[in-house]
């Protein structure tokens, strides 16, 4: 499965625009990214280890709020999209 990493988060990835990884849950592939990218696991998890408000998970174009949440499974050719929400003014 693959982890897509927005412009915006890259500098918490060593600038990897895509993290290639075997998982089978979105907690399971994000334990991985964290294990890899630590900076990645600041900028996206509050401290209390929850996906921060303004950051949506996408398996496949469907909102992980809407699946099973970080229980969702993943299958091997799965896309997991990271998108921090925007604000305007």
């Amino acid at each position: 499965m693959q982890i897509i990493i927005p412009t915006s988060l890259r500098t918490c990835a060593e600038g990897a625009s895509e993290i290639d990884l075997e998982a089978t849950s979105v907690a399971e592939a994000l334990e991985k990214a964290f294990g890899q990218y630590p900076d990645l696991c600041e900028a996206l998890m509050d401290e209390q280890g929850a996906l921060r408000s303004h950051i949506n998970l996408f398996v496949n174009d469907r909102n992980i709020r809407n699946l099973e949440g970080s229980e969702t499974k993943l299958a091997a050719n799965d896309e997991l999209l990271i998108l921090g929400a925007l604000a305007g003014g």
